[in-house]
């Protein structure tokens, strides 16, 4: 189902226009890849190489971020990160869950 792309206007609720433009996104990629097969959505088809797969992992992978950590500089676990954290030692090397 098509949801109608949510038109910008006055709003003091910022977060909500913002989750109402990525609940937008999220159908749009949805009806995009719904027709597809397994054999497509594992078939790269655009010249970067990534599969229609590896777009949805990406894409969920940066909202889980994003909605974590945001702009708010708050820390966050993420797949397969070596920032540097306390006494030189990453978060990799001390063995902490990821995503």
């Amino acid at each position: 189902m098509r949801v109608p792309f949510p038109e910008p206007g006055p709003s003091s609720d910022v977060p909500a226009l913002f989750l109402t433009y990525l609940d937008y996104y999220r159908g749009t990629v949805a009806d995009r890849l719904a027709g597809l097969t397994d054999a497509q959505a594992r078939t790269a088809r655009v010249p970067s190489g990534w599969t229609p797969v590896e777009l949805v992992k990406h894409l969920t992978f940066m909202e889980r971020r994003w909605l974590v950590w945001g702009s708010s500089a708050n820390r966050c676990r993420t797949r397969g990160a070596t920032a540097p954290t306390t006494a030189g030692t990453s978060a990799r090397t001390r063995g902490s869950p990821t995503w």
